[in-house]
């Protein structure tokens, strides 16, 4: 499939985005004709869909973008282990091999844990590009 190892294996080395503080005056004179957007909006379940490979290629790109969050108050490490082992295999080996993708070992974009199980997190991820 080489539609989906093309969009997955894309390397995007990214300098870190700073930001900037937020500016409302971005906003502030937005005009929206709703009934366009509503005539725009009642055809899209008429529309189609992403069919076959391409398909396959968009959902795991979308499983690139998530972020596998845990924030219930009572975690444990073992939980973030468990977290963190899913966002470094998402897809079950036996669905990577169908697809043809077992070498572009997909994660998740990132894990988000409690600021007291960050050193857990930190190394069930050690080695990994995840943060």
């Amino acid at each position: 499939m080489k539609t989906i190892n093309a969009l997955l294996t894309q390397n995007h080395e990214f300098k870190r985005n700073e930001g900037i503080p937020f500016d409302s005056s971005y906003f502030e004179n937005i005009k929206i004709n709703r009934s366009a957007v509503e005539r725009r909006a009642a055809t899209l379940p008429g529309r189609r869909s992403v069919k076959k490979e391409w398909q396959a290629a968009w959902l795991l790109k979308a499983i690139s973008c998530i972020d596998l969050t845990t924030l219930s108050g009572d975690d444990t490490p073992g939980n973030v282990e468990r977290l963190c082992s899913k966002a470094l295999h998402p897809i079950r080996p036996d669905i990577e091999k169908a697809l043809g993708i077992e070498d572009v070992h997909l994660t998740t974009g990132a894990v988000c844990v409690y600021h007291n199980l960050i050193p857990t997190a930190k190394k069930a991820l050690r080695g990994s590009s995840l943060p």
